[in-house]
């Protein structure tokens, strides 16, 4: 292809992936956030953010498993809805009190982009 089509269809391309780019959380804030979940949040819902684990067997309710979610189920707000205010009715507690505000964007981030995305 050439000419202004060429041009047009080069230029959305790299439109397109920088929006992508922006909308990718910050490595450091997913390791950050990696850090966060296994001291705090891997007992209930593991390693592989299945649920399957000890601690989640001897809950009345089970813990959320994030990986069967879809993406549109289980957006960024979403995560950080249940981390700050917890889930009533459930084991998940609010971590608003233990937690920094930092803490919890960067959790968000890393329980988004490893097992929802």
């Amino acid at each position: 292809m050439t000419g202004r089509a060429g041009r047009l269809l080069a230029v959305a391309a790299l439109c397109a992936s920088a929006a992508g780019a922006a909308s990718a959380p910050d490595a450091g804030l997913v390791e950050e956030g990696r850090r966060v979940y296994n001291f705090r949040c891997y007992y209930c819902h593991g390693y592989s953010g299945d649920a399957r684990t000890l601690a989640a067997t001897m809950l009345p309710t089970r813990p959320r498993a994030f990986v069967e979610f879809a993406p549109a189920d289980m957006p960024p707000l979403r995560i950080e809805r249940a981390v700050r205010h917890g889930l009533p009715g459930s084991a998940m507690k609010s971590f608003a009190g233990t937690l920094g505000e930092r803490e919890i964007e960067a959790v968000v981030a890393f329980v988004h982009d490893e097992f929802v995305v």
